[in-house]
């Protein structure tokens, strides 16, 4: 399995805690579509593989009008079914939700939504400088429960100035709509950011670790109540309704990245584009290269693996290790063969715990090799 991601990089504003490549100029819109759709079909031929997923990312794909999806459907079509998807994603935001829009979605076949609401709480999507309210919210969960059988949405906890209670009236609103699917992510003050900038110069407000870790278990136990699984580190599913172009990331399976920054993985190589759209457009125009290509050592791909496995719900299976990582095996089961809150280890499978994942990037930390100590232990 292989998948498509195609970014849209244009917001209307920008959120206080983001810290993606994006514009908030629609005015290249037209014609980066253009040069998208060019560079799709140079990709697409370039890289024939079973593509099987294709997810609209961004910035905010909702910008996306039916003009647009026409040129982008029909160019992949020239070279792959758009029949062929199993699965076609798209993010959208709550203030362009209405009918007329879900209509264009389902008429380009679109299959699964993921809405960002982020908190139906007005105060804090003004913190957030989110650019919809809570009501437009749950308007939109609303339209997108009722016309579509797959659907996740996004929420953020740890908020400034959020109550544990506050987070549990977050999770009874959303299931008032019977999702099958939510992503629920811990609020991180990423550097050159308005919400770091603003939190630093504040005495008040910020939610301390034990908090977080509460929310993290209330949403846990909560959700696993409401028959939901909880299969990667911020995401919740029924069965059978986890997210198939995410799951093709932490599986490690190839995906094509098109778009300014994204990210391509194939055949063992990582694939960055360039993050600045006039500078794409040009390029693509002029037919020059927008990427560049980074290969990666076997130490990046082991540390990789550890990364992207750990996360999820199936954890590290030692036995599915490439063939070149056996020496490896003992370092890893050295570690981890220590009873622990942190993880299971049974015989040859490595799971976090819940408590595991709350610390995971600490864990991971520990356990990543530099190249000399990757080289030292493998031979």
């Amino acid at each position: 399995m292989a998948g498509i991601y195609v970014h849209i990089p244009f917001c209307e504003q920008v959120c206080a805690y983001c810290n993606f490549y994006f514009i908030t100029s629609v005015k290249w819109l037209d014609d980066y579509i253009n040069a998208l759709c060019i560079d799709i079909a140079q990709q697409i031929q370039t890289f024939p593989l079973a593509y099987e997923t294709l997810y609209f990312g961004g910035g905010t794909p909702s910008f996306l009008k039916e003009k647009h999806f026409e040129l982008i459907y029909n160019t992949i079509n020239k070279y792959r079914s758009i029949d062929s998807f199993h699965e076609i994603n798209i993010e959208c935001n709550p203030e362009h939700i209405d009918l007329a829009y879900i209509q264009v979605l389902k008429k380009f076949g679109i299959n699964r939504v993921n809405l960002g609401v982020q908190s139906f709480d007005d105060m804090d999507l003004k913190r957030l400088k989110r650019n919809h309210d809570a009501l437009q919210s749950l308007n939109a969960c609303d339209l997108i429960a009722t016309h579509f059988d797959n659907f996740s949405f996004d929420l953020m906890y740890s908020l400034p100035y959020q109550s544990l209670a506050d987070w549990d009236k977050n999770l009874s609103k959303v299931l008032e709509f019977h999702p099958n699917h939510l992503s629920c992510y811990n609020l991180t003050l990423e550097e050159k950011t308005a919400l770091k900038h603003q939190m630093s110069h504040q005495l008040k407000g910020s939610t301390d670790e034990s908090l977080s870790f509460e929310m993290f278990q209330l949403l846990h136990f909560r959700l696993r109540e409401e028959g939901m699984i909880h299969y990667e580190i911020s995401n919740l599913a029924k069965l059978g309704f986890e997210a198939k172009h995410n799951l093709g990331y932490w599986q490690h399976k190839p995906y094509l990245g098109i778009g300014p920054s994204a990210h391509s993985f194939i055949d063992g190589k990582r694939f960055h584009t360039i993050a600045h759209v006039k500078h794409y457009i040009q390029h693509i125009y002029k037919n020059e290269s927008v990427t560049e290509i980074e290969k990666l050592t076997d130490r990046d791909f082991f540390n990789e693996i550890l990364l992207l496995r750990l996360r999820t719900k199936e954890g590290l299976d030692l036995n599915t290790l490439p063939q070149k990582f056996d020496a490896l095996k003992t370092y890893l089961l050295e570690f981890f063969n220590v009873k622990s809150p942190y993880w299971i280890c049974d015989e040859n499978k490595i799971c976090l715990t819940l408590n595991g994942w709350f610390i995971s990037d600490h864990i991971i930390s520990e356990i990543m090799l530099d190249e000399a100590e990757f080289e030292k232990r493998r031979n």
